[in-house]
């Protein structure tokens, strides 16, 4: 049983010290250290024999999918920014405070 247990714990731990060791003893940034996990992932459900095409295809349309709606939400955020500047939105929100209780700088 212990032996078993043994060989279960191996890779994932493995995987954390890859990630989190070499970035906490300062050889990867986060970046790279999210890189190794990402590859160390990769070699590990290959050597269970857990990877195949359609798991990656579907792996890669999920990313897709986040990284085109997160894409999406930034130029719907700037487009709202430029248009809340255009019609001088910046100067409303401050007399809508200025108006309110206590809102008057002291001159």
């Amino acid at each position: 049983m212990a032996e078993k247990v043994t060989f279960v714990l191996i890779p994932p731990l493995a995987l954390i010290f890859l990630v989190l060791g070499t970035i906490f003893i300062g050889v990867a940034t986060p970046t790279e250290g999210g890189g190794m996990g990402a590859l160390g992932a990769l070699i590990l459900a290959m050597i269970k024999r857990r990877l195949n095409l359609g798991l990656t295809k579907q792996a890669m349309e999920s990313t897709l999918k986040l990284s085109a709606f997160v894409i999406f939400i930034l130029i719907g955020a700037r487009v709202f920014s430029l248009t809340f500047y255009g019609v001088d939105g910046h100067i409303w929100v401050e007399h809508l405070l200025t108006a309110l209780p206590g809102g008057r700088p002291a001159s």
